[in-house]
């Protein structure tokens, strides 16, 4: 079975799915990273956040468009795992002399993509921004009739409202009964499902949305 096989079988299962439903569930855990000591399919996966991204834009740029949603306890969430890790070791040799000239491309593909985890402070990424799209503001003005200092206030603003609307999202977890319910879990004193029942409707419902 060739890689390219291998990858149409990811797209088949990622296409499934609604892409906010999709996209949302992993961009959640890029954020609140599973304890990695829990027995999850989740954390089959290798990174976090470069192969949930894979995996996103897989859901994106498919030409078939699903509409079932993506739960914590779906089945396809380890198959996703199975078959990406798949892909990533498909060329892999066992040993140096295995290498040959398509294991090579192969592993610089996936480590420019999968290892490639530059961070950088927003000053950084606004300076860049500056730097590519300056020399081409006057044709930006002509076209859309604003500057790159207005799309970067802009970008500011976006992010802004996206904390303030993540902080409000997120403030049940700060509650004292979430808290005692994540200490259950986290010590395995009882059981996901049967600790979630015992939380008030308004927590599961801001832990559902």
């Amino acid at each position: 079975m060739d890689i390219e096989k291998k990858i149409d079988e990811l797209k088949e299962i990622v296409s499934k799915y609604d892409t906010e439903s999709f996209a949302g569930f992993f961009s959640f855990f890029m954020k609140r990273h599973p304890d990695p000591a829990a027995d999850i399919d989740l954390n089959k996966f290798g990174s976090k956040l470069k192969d949930f991204l894979y995996l996103i834009g897989l859901n994106v740029f498919s030409n078939q468009k699903g509409s079932e949603k993506l739960k914590f306890s779906n089945r396809d969430i380890g198959r996703l795992a199975d078959k990406l890790n798949q892909i990533k070791d498909f060329y892999y040799p066992k040993k140096i002399s295995d290498y040959n000239h398509e294991s090579i491309l192969h592993e610089m593909a996936l480590r420019n993509h999968f290892d490639n985890g530059v961070l950088s402070y927003v000053e950084q990424d606004i300076e860049k921004l500056r730097r590519v799209f300056t020399p081409f503001e006057e044709i930006i003005i002509e076209d859309f009739g604003f500057d790159i200092n207005f799309l970067i206030e802009i970008g500011k603003e976006i992010e802004l409202i996206s904390m303030i609307r993540a902080k409000k999202q997120m403030s049940f977890m700060h509650s004292r009964e979430f808290a005692d319910f994540n200490n259950k879990i986290q010590f395995k004193k009882e059981s996901f499902s049967k600790s979630f029942d015992l939380l008030s409707e308004e927590n599961q419902d801001a832990f559902h949305n």
